[in-house]
């Protein structure tokens, strides 16, 4: 006569059972951890660029830079928040002699950029910035004597923020380098003739 030890084998089933169940649970949590991502907000839009974009020695060269929080949220991110303490920073390479800086376009509900110029190193601040709101700040230029002919003289700025009134989760962000192709220019003396007998 065989004996089968069946209450041995119904345990070890239900252990298994119980086992393949916890692994579901474990697999689902992650799954739905996975789908439940924290929001991602907006990065600023800060854009610089060089007018002209050829210069002498000498040549007046302005810098605009647009500073805009995104109104809607671009592809990949969830929401657009306002910011606070925003700061753009501009150090401007010594190729270049700053001669003044400005706001010249705000469209904002609060109050314009303030814009202090230390030197070559140009600030401007705003307490809030919402969604939509955007300014251009203008850095005017002479193009120095210690600028290499024949070279490009590349420069960014940069933008930080914080996420909240607080002063917590604080980002930072550059443009892309503006540029200027340093000509060679050379000046050629005036030599008086006489037309005359």
């Amino acid at each position: 006569m065989r004996v089968f030890k069946t209450e041995g084998v119904r345990r070890n089933m239900g252990l298994a059972v119980a086992g393949t169940a916890l692994m579901l649970v474990v697999v689902l949590s992650m799954v739905v951890a996975a789908d439940e991502t924290e929001p991602t907000w907006a990065p600023p839009e800060i854009a610089k660029w060089a007018s002209p974009t050829d210069a002498n020695v000498g040549d007046p060269v302005q810098f605009p830079i647009v500073v805009e929080n995104p109104l809607y949220p671009p592809v990949g991110y969830s929401e657009t928040v306002t910011w606070y303490q925003v700061i753009v920073t501009d150090v401007v390479v010594a190729e270049f002699n700053v001669t003044g800086a400005t706001i010249v376009e705000y469209e904002g509900a609060h109050s314009p950029p303030q814009v202090e110029r230390v030197g070559n190193v140009i600030t401007a601040t705003l307490a809030i910035m919402e969604p939509g709101d955007y300014f251009l700040l203008r850095i005017n230029t002479l193009l120095a004597a210690s600028a290499e002919s024949g070279t490009y003289v590349r420069n960014e700025a940069r933008v930080s923020y914080y996420r909240d009134i607080d002063g917590r989760l604080g980002r930072e962000y550059r443009s892309d380098d503006a540029q200027v192709f340093v000509g060679n220019r050379v000046m050629l003396p005036l030599v008086g003739r006489n037309f005359g007998p």
